[in-house]
C-alpha cells in the first residue's frame, strides 16, 4: 500500500505471489537425476482512477529479461510510449516449466566447483497494459488469446551466493510491439542472514 500517509504521492495497492513445485525425476544424465519444475507467478495493482492520483512508471509491472520473461528484452513484453519507455501494466501472470540436469560431475573432473545445470524451458505469460491512472489506450489483457510464449535451452552456474544463467530463448508467441531479445545473461544475488 502506498499513498500521502505511507510517504509517496498516488495511492494505490500492489501484491505479487510466486509458486512453484519441483520433481525428480528418474532419467540421469551422467549419474545425476534431472528435476522438472514449474514456477507460477502473479500480481495485481489496485488505484482508484481519480485525475491526481497518478502512477509512477516505477509502481507498474514490467515483464521481459532473463529474471521474469526469457526470450523478451528487459521491459520488453507490451507497449511502449517510445521505443525505450515501456508503459509497464496494472496486473501479470506467467507459468514456467523447466527441465533441468545438474552437471556437477563434469565440473569436478576439471577441478571446479560449481553448482552448475543444463536446461530447457517453455514460458507462457501476459501482462495487462492498461495500468490505473494512465492515460494511454493499449490494453492486451490477462487472456490466454493475449498471452505470450517463449521456448529455449540455457546454462545455470552458482558460485557462493552468485548465479549466472545464460540462455538462448524464442518468443513462439509476440505482440507486434513486444521486444525480443534471444541470447541473456542474467545475474542473480542472494543474500542469507
Amino acid at each position: 500500500v502506498r499513498g500521502p500517509l505511507f510517504g509517496g504521492t498516488a495511492l494505490f495497492a500492489r501484491s505479487e505471489a510466486v509458486a512453484q513445485r519441483h520433481w525428480p525425476l528418474l532419467y540421469e544424465l551422467r549419474g545425476a537425476p534431472a528435476t522438472l519444475s514449474v514456477v507460477a507467478r502473479g500480481g495485481a495493482l489496485a488505484a482508484p482512477t481519480h485525475k491526481n492520483n497518478r502512477l509512477a512508471p516505477s509502481d507498474r509491472f514490467y515483464l521481459g529479461g532473463p529474471s521474469s520473461f526469457v526470450g523478451f528484452a528487459p521491459r520488453g513484453v507490451g507497449g511502449a510510449a517510445t521505443p525505450r519507455a515501456a508503459l509497464g501494466g496494472s496486473a501479470y501472470w506467467s507459468v514456467m516449466a523447466l527441465l533441468a540436469w545438474p552437471m556437477q560431475t563434469f565440473f569436478r573432473r576439471h577441478t571446479l566447483s560449481v553448482d552448475a545445470h543444463l536446461c530447457t524451458f517453455a514460458q507462457l505469460g501476459a501482462l495487462s497494459s492498461r495500468s490505473p491512472g494512465a492515460t494511454h489506450a493499449i490494453d492486451r489483457g490477462l487472456s490466454l488469446a493475449h498471452s505470450r510464449a517463449a521456448a529455449g535451452v540455457g546454462l545455470s552456474l552458482g558460485l557462493a551466493n552468485v548465479r549466472i544463467d545464460f540462455n538462448v530463448a524464442v518468443p513462439l508467441r509476440a505482440a507486434p510491439l513486444d521486444r525480443a531479445q534471444s541470447f541473456q545473461l542474467g545475474v542473480h544475488m542472494s543474500f542469507a542472514g
